[in-house]
């Protein structure tokens, strides 16, 4: 949050990985592990935290997304 401007906002995108994976079909991130992420990021004071999934050819995607508050400081928990 400290290298966001005020208001800014935080777009993570990753290929949406299958709980137990293995090798290359791994690489990203289970929707548990998402929903884990957006509430670290609520905790941490990120504002309007949201989890999407969406289709991309033919992989799926997981966005985790969030914003900072306008005057610059974490917002109440």
């Amino acid at each position: 949050m400290r290298v966001l401007a005020p208001g800014g906002r935080l777009v993570l995108l990753e290929r949406l990985a299958r709980p137990g994976a293995r090798g290359h079909a791994a690489h990203g991130l289970t929707s548990g592990r998402a929903e884990d992420l957006a509430r670290h990021l609520t905790a941490e004071g990120f504002l309007r935290v949201e989890v999407q999934t969406r289709k991309a050819g033919h992989r799926n995607l997981v966005i985790v997304r969030g914003e900072t508050s306008t005057d610059g400081h974490a917002a109440a928990a």
